[in-house]
């Protein structure tokens, strides 16, 4: 199955024309492009940075992992792989996994939020029991040009990596998003997940849930 077709759908609030606009680092090095799941010469994926200090943002450190904000969440179970051809192990609970020695390692899902509202945070709650490969989410948006045809241009909204963990692994990771509101008439939104670097390292890289936690309307 095709990479573009699984992980990224059509339509953010900006167009092809947003390459221009400063507030976007175009990601050009191809090591980033290829562990992100682009061919190394892609042109068409941008990063936005993330601003922890945005005033529209809720203080994340007294609600921990338990934001009273609406959310979308999503278990192993709603993620498909990139590859028809590529072996993935959904445990108990939705639990998700790519068997030790595979060598596809990444997984996507849709967002569906409701339109104009605000994008806060990306959750992860997962295992990380190896000490030499992480696991990593993605949030994305898709979008195509607002006013004809035209090449997607790929936006890297929120990005969280699990931490070196002793003990069993598990953990709590979250990452924030600037002042971005969901546009579904122009972009597609997706969670990427990436199992390691190399070759699948079996249960030791475990995702349990993602989630985007989200605000009000406009």
């Amino acid at each position: 199955m095709n990479f573009p077709l699984i992980t990224f759908a059509v339509g953010m609030l900006v167009s092809s024309h947003a390459s221009a606009d400063p507030a976007w680092i175009q990601v050009s090095n191809p090591a980033e492009l290829a562990a992100m799941g682009f061919p190394a010469t892609a042109v068409n994926v941008w990063r936005l940075p993330n601003d922890s200090t945005d005033p529209g943002l809720p203080d994340r450190a007294p609600l921990g992992s338990t934001p009273t904000n609406a959310s979308y969440a999503m278990t192993g179970e709603d993620f498909v792989t990139i590859s028809s051809l590529s072996d993935y192990n959904s445990a108990a609970y939705g639990h998700l996994y790519c068997p030790t020695g595979a060598t596809s390692r990444i997984a996507s899902a849709s967002v569906n939020v409701p339109t104009d509202r605000r994008l806060f945070f990306l959750d992860m709650w997962g295992r990380d029991a190896s000490a030499t490969q992480d696991m990593s989410a993605t949030l994305y948006a898709t979008c195509q040009p607002a006013d004809g045809a035209g090449t997607p241009n790929n936006f890297v909204l929120a990005e969280v990596t699990s931490p070196a963990i002793v003990g069993d692994g598990d953990f709590f990771e979250f990452d924030t998003v600037s002042e971005t509101y969901f546009d579904p008439q122009r972009c597609g939104y997706s969670v990427n997940l990436v199992l390691g670097s190399g070759t699948c390292v079996g249960s030791d890289l475990t995702l349990y849930k993602v989630r985007v936690v989200i605000g009000g309307n406009l």
